[in-house]
């Protein structure tokens, strides 16, 4: 899927979950699940760490009201009113990504990773520029693929 496009029906997503309140009610509760002290966040990482969350908050987690994450109730509550296109491309989003941490098992500065899902998995190249030019083989990350 094209990038812009993708963001496109991301940001529509993530705009709806900021408004609905079974999703906002649960924020703070899932701040504290995820962080070990909210209040204390580094100010150097602090917009990483917070993006980080919200892929965790908005796609991972289920909601302890409806059993659901975030995502997979905007699908539901609103599939109706998708065109084929933008359907296909948050059943995109829901089949073909993959957040948790990943060991940087090889490199090509300047154009690819390979990550490996921690504790085992099938090995994944990320097509990544400024990435593969600061990792290191062996360091560990928590990603969204």
């Amino acid at each position: 899927m094209e990038h812009s496009k993708a963001h496109k029906y991301f940001n529509k997503f993530t705009g709806w979950a900021r408004h609905e309140g079974m999703v906002t009610a649960e924020e703070p509760e899932a701040m504290e699940e995820f962080f070990i002290n909210p209040s204390h966040l580094p100010e150097d990482g602090r917009s990483l760490i917070l993006n980080l969350f919200a892929d965790w908050f908005f796609l991972e987690r289920k909601l302890t009201r409806c059993g659901l994450t975030p995502f997979d109730l905007f699908v539901k509550t609103n599939q109706w009113r998708f065109d084929k296109k933008e359907m296909a491309a948050y059943r995109w989003f829901q089949e073909d990504s993959r957040f948790g941490i990943f060991k940087l098992t090889a490199r090509k500065a300047g154009a690819w990773l390979d990550l490996t899902p921690v504790p085992r998995g099938e090995t994944c190249r990320v097509i990544d520029v400024k990435g593969s030019e600061d990792g290191r083989e062996g360091m560990f990350l928590i990603a969204r693929l």
